[in-house]
């Protein structure tokens, strides 16, 4: 059985608080793909956000993240995009200060799913998507 296109971008900050069931917002992002039906279609990011997540977990030393973090990648339920030449165009492009891993996630949204709106909580990054009229969503 094939999975819908997903249409949400995942950036670490959500991610590593949907996997944290102790997290104060991890039941409302739990509700929130319940409701947009993303158990079904998936997620999108970055490969970036792998890498990202896992240094979270090897800097917390948490053997048990880092596990659950590596199944859901390995998992069709997040479609990861590389970074190639044109995310890296796209991010040296963008005009609005922001941090350069941040940048890449704002690229690979722009460059392979314009428009398509982002489950972060990142401040800053919250601030560079509005720049770019791209929906936030912080559940």
């Amino acid at each position: 059985m094939s999975h819908p296109i997903p249409h949400t971008y995942i950036d670490t900050s959500a991610l590593i608080r949907a996997l944290d069931a102790n997290h104060p917002s991890s039941p409302a992002i739990q509700k929130f793909f319940r409701d947009e039906d993303l158990l079904e279609s998936g997620l999108y990011s970055s490969e970036l956000t792998h890498l990202e997540a896992i240094r979270v977990a090897v800097r917390t030393d948490d053997e048990n993240l880092r596990n659950r973090i590596d199944a859901i990648f390995d998992s069709s339920f997040i479609t990861t995009v590389p970074i190639d030449t044109q995310v890296m165009r796209a991010a040296r492009s963008l005009d609005i200060h922001v941090k350069s891993l941040d940048a890449i996630h704002v690229a690979t949204n722009r460059t392979h799913r314009s428009g398509w709106p982002v489950l972060t909580y990142d401040k800053n990054m919250i601030k560079v998507l509005n720049h770019y009229n791209i929906q936030t969503v912080s559940p």
